[in-house]
């Protein structure tokens, strides 16, 4: 997930936040790019594209590591983005940014942004040999005391963060749980 926010006592202004990134579902945040900015995210989270919401710019910037190091593409001319999108599952690595020329507020104009060409090795996954993949087992309890959520352990494949490789249609996620937990009184409400 990422988010725009800052680090003090009291949420800034956007215009004075930064972005971060969590890659355990809120647990821990870090920062990856000075500056709010839209974001989003491409193949199951292997291309992240950030573009500048606050004044016009005439490109975007993107990481294929998640916010590890970023890369600029220019995409030929000066706009106002209101909009940056791709297909609603993330499944895919072509964007659409919305905008505006400056001073021709009245026109609509659509840039078609393809980051296909930027990795041609599929990520492989190995249920059998998972040590020699693109993947990693990851748990949402992983770096908290307590092991279970919602009355299970369990553990999904993410793409190893710094993989050069794509993932294209949704990994399936095998079914297994882990093991169920014993409920404890911090597992309810009160």
């Amino acid at each position: 997930m990422l988010a725009v926010g800052n680090v003090g006592e009291q949420l800034a202004p956007y215009t004075d936040s930064d972005i971060f990134l969590t890659r355990d579902g809120g647990f821990t945040w870090e920062e990856i790019h000075k500056d709010a900015h839209m974001w989003e995210f491409g193949d199951s989270g292997s291309v992240l594209v950030l573009v500048n919401d606050e004044e016009a710019t005439d490109h975007v910037i993107y990481s294929t590591d998640e916010g590890l190091s970023w890369k600029e593409y220019s995409f030929g001319q000066t706009l106002r983005v209101r909009s940056i999108q791709t297909v609603p599952q993330d499944t895919s690595r072509r964007f659409v940014l919305l905008g505006v020329r400056p001073g021709m507020t009245d026109k609509t104009v659509l840039i078609h942004l393809d980051f296909s060409a930027i990795t041609k090795e599929k990520c492989a996954l190995s249920i059998e040999d998972p040590n020699h993949d693109d993947f990693e087992l990851w748990s949402p309890a992983e770096g908290r005391d307590e092991t279970c959520l919602f009355g299970r352990q369990t553990l999904y494949h993410r793409r190893i963060r710094d993989k050069n490789c794509y993932v294209g249609q949704l990994v399936e996620q095998p079914k297994t749980i882990v093991r169920n937990c014993t409920c404890s009184p911090s597992d309810f409400e009160w």
